[in-house]
Formats: structure tokens, sequence, C-alpha cells
């Protein structure tokens, strides 16, 4: 239901899925859980995007008036959403208020311009300019790839007879595309490395490497399994759609599925799961079980990175830091324990960073400060 929720915020439901919908809020108790969520993407949408808090109230309405369900005090219901908004426009009216007599410099966060970085099979270092156009050759002089801006593509017919393999790099607030040599497809998020095959060998397992982040588009082979290691879990497949993310200093390892089919395995042998479409297997870093929780989520919050959009769903205040420090190329220190694991929800989509820490000094009161290009955050003193 998360799925259709997200949905019907961005106007996309279906005739047939809005019936769902309705009679999914036919229960109060969902109804309290769709009015949650509307309310905090109101938040963050609004108050990032929207300068005319007028405006954004009369987007508000109107949103409400097209809500799918009906209550049976429908005037209460308006009553608690428009308190709600005067104090979210007292809120937001003040905040820009302050911004225009003292507006936030982002030229004090210089912009860092790391480079993305293919190292060969030799061990040499190639930069990858994202404005370049050129071409990778083997110890044989045969071309076994090409770069076309911000895509690189590895060829099938070169004659390798031996595994050669290259490690792409790309740095915070980055993201590259790789196609291997089978025609699958991998987009890589920022702060990730992949090491792969320049070439996969026929009948052998198709076998990559991942730190960090990377959504697969798989080529299906079914004489050749696919397969993605990380530090603490092995994802094996024939063909399919599904995003990895494993990170160093995240807790947990996430596989998330949008289509096709998945067996995750654990290292050491202790767990194993299978996934089918819509579902999540998580593995804990730190847990000594060493088991796969599998759940049902909605993929799209976990994909949006790829179009540069964030979607955060009760995720603690430290993992959101971390995602904009991927995202911004920045570093973020939290100064309250407390703060660090408060809950949040919302949405960001293709805000700069001077939005995003604006919204979280107007709406939640948060202080923050820069030195030495390091963003430091805290809730105001007592």
């Amino acid at each position: 239901m998360e799925d259709l929720i997200q949905k019907y915020i961005d106007d996309t439901l279906s005739k047939e899925e809005e019936q769902r919908l309705r009679l999914w809020l036919s229960n109060p108790e969902n109804r309290q859980i769709f009015d949650k969520i509307l309310k905090e993407d109101f938040d963050l949408h609004f108050a990032i995007n929207e300068r005319d808090t007028g405006e954004a109230y009369l987007r508000l309405l109107k949103r409400m008036e097209r809500t799918p369900f009906q209550r049976e005090k429908k005037s209460d219901s308006r009553l608690g959403w428009l308190k709600y908004v005067a104090v979210f426009i007292g809120i937001i009216g003040l905040g820009y208020l302050i911004k225009l007599n003292n507006p936030f410099e982002t030229t004090i966060i210089p912009a860092k311009t790391e480079s993305i970085t293919l190292e060969l099979e030799d061990g040499s270092i190639e930069i990858l300019d994202e404005t370049g156009n050129r071409q990778f050759t083997n110890a044989k002089g045969e071309v076994i790839g090409k770069q076309e801006a911000d895509r690189l593509t590895y060829q099938s017919g070169s004659s390798n007879d031996k595994l050669a393999y290259n490690t792409l790099k790309v740095p915070f607030g980055r993201k590259f595309d790789l196609y291997l040599s089978d025609g699958t497809r991998v987009v890589l998020n920022s702060g990730s490395a992949i090491r792969y095959p320049v070439k996969f060998l026929s009948g052998d397992r198709r076998e990559v490497t991942l730190i960090g982040e990377a959504y697969f588009d798989v080529a299906k082979n079914e004489s050749a399994p696919f397969s993605v290691s990380t530090e603490e879990l092995k994802v094996t497949v024939l063909g399919t759609e599904f995003n990895v993310t494993s990170y160093p200093e995240d807790t947990n390892v996430d596989v998330v599925l949008v289509e096709g089919s998945v067996a995750l395995s654990a290292f050491d042998g202790a767990s194993r799961a299978m996934l089918e479409p819509g579902m999540k297997g998580a593995l804990n870093k730190t847990s000594a079980e060493n088991s796969i929780i599998v759940s049902q989520v909605n993929t799209a919050v976990y994909t949006s990175w790829m179009t540069g959009r964030l979607i955060f769903r009760d995720m603690p205040f430290r993992n959101i830091a971390r995602k904009l420090e991927r995202q911004y190329n920045v570093k973020i220190v939290i100064e309250d324990e407390a703060l660090s694991y408060e809950p949040f929800s919302g949405t960001l989509d293709h805000e700069d960073l001077e939005k995003v820490l604006s919204y979280f000094k107007d709406l939640y009161q948060m202080n923050y400060r820069i030195e030495n290009e390091i963003i430091y955050i805290s809730q105001p003193k007592n």
C-alpha cells in the first residue's frame, strides 16, 4: 500500500489502484497511516519548493479535496489539517523572512571535483571525464570498451581466453553507468566501487564484486548465473533487476528486488533467502545470528537515487545525513546523539544543499554551522 500512497502523491494512480486504496482506507488505522505520510510529504515538498506559502496552502486544500476516502466527521478532519497548516505556514513564513535578511552562502562549501577512476588490468589508473569520449584496449591492442560521456560500455567480441578485471570507482556527489560485456547494465551510486571481468568467458559464472550501492539490470543467460558479492552477502540471479546497498559504514546490507527473482546467501552459509519482486532482503552486519530478514517494501524508495531523488520513510537522521554526504559530497557531523536516532520522512527532488539545510532549520528548528568545510548540525539549547 505504501507504493499506492506514493503514486497518489505523484498523481499516477490508475482507476483500479485508486479503488484498492479506497478499500484499504476504510480502516480507521489505515487512514491514520495515510494522513501521516501525506502530511510528511507536504512538510518536505512545500518547505523546499514553495516560497509562496499562500500557493502552498491552496495546493494542500486541493489535495485534500481529492483525498480518496470519506470521513464521517469530515469537518473535524479538515479542521485538524487546517490547524497543522496554520502552524506550518507560520514556521515557513518566518523561516523565509530570516533567510531573506541573512541568506545562506553556499560558496562557503566549496564544490569538490573528485574524479571517477578506472583501474585497468595492469594496475594503471585512468581518469574518466564525464564529457569525454574514448576507447580502452587490452594488452593485444584490441578495443575492449569505450566511454561515451557518463557511460562505459564493454565489448563482447574481444578474444580474451582468461578473466581480466577492471575496477570502476565513483566518488561522492557522482553517478555512472556501466554496461558489462554480456549486456548487463549497472548504475553505480556515489561513493561506490565495482570490480568486474572485462569479458565474461563462455559457460562460466558471471561474477562481480561491489562496495557501496548499485542498481543491476542483468542480461538473462540461464547457462551462466550472475552473482554480486559484497563483503558479507552474495546475490545470485539468471536475469533480473535489483538494487544492492552495501556501504562499509552501514549497519545492513540491503538487496531490493524490482523484477525477476534472486537468491541471497550469507558468506558464512548460516542464512539463505529467496526474494520475489517488491521484497527486500537485509543482513545485519553486527548481528551474531547473521540472518537475512525478508520484508515487503516500496521499491521506489530504494531506487529513486538513480534519478537524483531521495525518498526516506521513518529513517533515523544519522542515516539521512549519510545519504546527504554521498549525494552532495560533503561532511556532516551531528552534535546531539538523540538527534541521530530521531526518525524523519520525506522526499528530496533534485534540491540543492542550501534548500535542504534551510528546510531542516526552518521546519524542525535544527541549528547548523559550517567550519572548515564541515557541516555541524545540532538541536537548539533549551
